[in-house]
């Protein structure tokens, strides 16, 4: 049911400002409206402790916590800062190691020469260079020095070759290999020393994460504080008075000026039903019995208009029956309740009361139409009778089921399908003629569905 809003105002002492958002928060006051707009919103601080918290709580999401509990000393803003910095420190240490192992298989090449060496040598007076060159080429060298260090796929040579009395002979075909900026050695030895430090921001996240409950309560407390303090801003303040505006259940509206006066907070409030024009928020009073839906619709997002219908009641009926209809089989559907049942607590948990509640729901409306179709995990008394050898053979050569020889059988199949059947009225021996059932079902709830809409547009209308 949608509850009925009305509009109201409320003023009251400047000094009475907290406990009055307070008292007017628990009496049900909805959806403030500010007189200045421009001033309604938090401080860019808040909003981004605010987003540190969110984004501390969703990398600890991902990290295993330490199996020992640690208590921190440190402020929670200050736990979740430094799982950001650890965060982005670890992911920048991954990256910077994969680019260094990937320099280093580039310079397999080299081995473990150092670079500092080969400069040694060269301010010695031996200037080592290196040439790739084609292996029926290597007898025309002249050179003082020519030795092979490597050899390439493609049937050349890697020689370094050291000439210290200035002219040599080289090879047409030989191509000079520069020396690289950095040797390999150098390199695995940052990666080894990035690695450890990776270690060590895993570890301290490990740490971190046995805070995620602690970070969640802080976000909670700083998310209300942020709400409140909107709400403050959203109101009018003068030096002696506070007032603010807003929309408020018509019920509770009556009983609104008692029940602030009980709390020794004098205020003025003044209520009006919503004018054609306004768009109060929407604030639904789900049955019991059809509480179990507000799961489908907190998922779909979806909330009717206050001048429109609450469709829960006929979303609670018609939605499990399709679900029953399109599943069809009554042992899936003992499966379905079976797992609401024996999981509701962790369902709940996770998920909501409601989500546990409607999974059940559709198990049992699953359960029940499977009965009354006779499908167990896709065993039908047709099933049984093939079995059981129930099959006679037609004059075209087709095998055809022998349903009058099954239901005065009296071996395990034929018991098992009489059964079956004298529990399952809406089965059908002939697929066709169940496929036909099936849409007159649906064909039946569509009409009551638009006679229930129409009905109750009737009432919203009603007297005009």
């Amino acid at each position: 049911m949608i509850v009925p809003m009305s509009r109201v105002y409320v003023v009251a002492k400047k000094s009475d400002q907290g406990r009055l958002l307070k008292e007017l928060g628990n009496m049900g006051l909805l959806h403030v409206e500010a007189v200045n707009p421009s001033k309604a919103v938090p401080d860019e601080a808040a909003l981004q402790d605010l987003s540190d918290l969110d984004r501390a709580i969703g990398f600890l999401a991902t990290i295993t916590a330490h199996k020992d509990f640690k208590e921190v000393d440190q402020e929670p803003m200050e736990t979740a800062r430094e799982v950001i910095r650890t965060t982005a420190a670890l992911r920048d240490g991954q990256s910077r190691l994969k680019e260094l192992y990937r320099e280093a298989r580039q310079l397999r090449l080299w081995g473990d020469v150092r670079i500092e060496d080969l400069n040694a040598l060269g301010n010695a007076g031996m200037e080592v260079r290196f040439f790739a060159v084609p292996g029926e080429q290597m007898n025309e060298w002249g050179a003082e020095c020519v030795e092979t260090v490597a050899s390439l796929s493609d049937d050349r040579r890697v020689v370094a070759v050291v000439n210290r009395k200035g002219e040599m002979n080289i090879p047409k075909r030989a191509e000079p290999i520069p020396i690289p900026p950095r040797d390999r050695p150098s390199i695995l030895a940052e990666a080894a020393q990035i690695d450890g430090q990776i270690r060590e921001d895993s570890q301290k996240l490990s740490l971190l994460a046995t805070q995620a409950e602690r970070l969640k309560k802080e976000r909670e407390i700083r998310a209300a504080n942020m709400a409140q303090e909107i709400t403050r801003r959203s109101g009018l303040l003068t030096e002696a008075l506070f007032a603010i505006q807003g929309w408020m259940p018509s019920e509770t509206t009556k009983k609104a000026a008692s029940t602030l006066k009980g709390r020794q907070i004098p205020a003025a409030i003044r209520a009006r039903e919503a004018k054609e024009g306004e768009s109060p928020p929407t604030l639904i009073h789900y049955p019991t019995w059809t509480r179990p839906i507000k799961a489908l619709f907190d998922l779909l997002g979806t909330v009717p208009g206050y001048r429109e219908m609450d469709l829960s009641p006929v979303f609670m009926i018609a939605l499990p029956m399709f679900a029953a209809m399109l599943i069809g089989d009554a042992g899936y559907g003992f499966l379905l309740v079976l797992a609401g049942v024996l999981f509701y607590g962790k369902i709940a948990q996770i998920a909501g009361r409601e989500k546990a509640q409607l999974l059940t729901v559709f198990g049992l409306a699953t359960l029940v139409w499977g009965v009354l179709t006779a499908n167990y995990f896709g065993i039908s008394p047709e099933t049984l009778a093939r079995a059981g050898g129930f099959v006679t053979a037609s004059h075209d050569g087709a095998s055809r089921v022998d349903y009058q020889g099954l239901w005065s059988g009296t071996g395990f199949y034929a018991r098992s399908a009489q059964f079956m059947r004298m529990v399952a009225p809406l089965w059908r021996a002939d697929p066709e003629v169940y496929r036909f059932l099936i849409i007159k079902v649906s064909l039946v709830m569509g009409c009551l569905h638009l006679m229930v809409a129409h009905f109750q547009r009737f009432l919203g209308l009603f007297p005009d």
